[in-house]
């Protein structure tokens, strides 16, 4: 399963731990390279830095064909649309 979790904090490092340990494939989203990296050892296949991308939904379905599952750690309006748009 493809899941996309925005935002690496506890949430979603968590999202990523359980996705990784479910043997799904997933992309850790953020805006700062230290948590990715962080996701990255947890078990993130892809990491995707939003300061680096202009069009993250696209970024996300290039890397993955589009996702399975979107997990939204932040809950802004704007990270909201944008796991929608991964699909």
């Amino acid at each position: 399963m493809r899941t996309v979790v925005v935002g690496c904090g506890g949430v979603g490092l968590s999202a990523v731990q359980v996705g990784a340990a479910l043997g799904g494939s997933v992309v850790a989203v953020d805006v700062r390279d230290e948590p990715l990296d962080f996701a990255a050892e947890q078990g993130a296949r892809w990491t995707v830095n939003t300061s680096d991308v202009d069009d993250v939904p696209a970024r996300i379905r290039e890397l993955t064909g589009g996702a399975d599952v979107s997990v939204d750690a932040l809950g802004a309006s704007e990270t909201c649309r944008n796991a929608g748009r991964c699909h």
